[in-house]
């Protein structure tokens, strides 16, 4: 069962290590997503792309204008994030029992 984000253009989420961006939205079924290596992939909601190896995106209805609904399927030993998760779980321990 994939995990779902809610994300705006611009945001970013991390699979793994491995930073993807929502580059651009265009409609409830149609967006784009940029690796750093500058790849650029368009996920839809009738066929899932694979970004990264076993790692396959999806779209699905938008609960708000400006958003995407990202489906993301992978390993379950796979660690995916939201960027905000992501670089709280990076600070060391000390700084987050603040």
């Amino acid at each position: 069962m994939p995990l779902i984000l809610t994300l705006r253009k611009g945001e970013e989420f991390f699979v793994d290590d491995h930073k993807l961006v929502v580059h651009e939205v265009f409609s409830d079924h149609h967006i784009q997503v940029q690796r750093p290596d500058g790849a650029v992939f368009d996920i839809v909601d009738d066929r899932a792309t694979e970004v990264m190896p076993n790692v396959f995106l999806s779209v699905g209805d938008r609960a708000q204008v400006l958003t995407a609904r990202v489906a993301v399927d992978a390993p379950r030993e796979v660690t995916i994030l939201r960027k905000d998760m992501y670089t709280g779980a990076k600070q060391p321990k000390e700084r987050r029992q603040r």
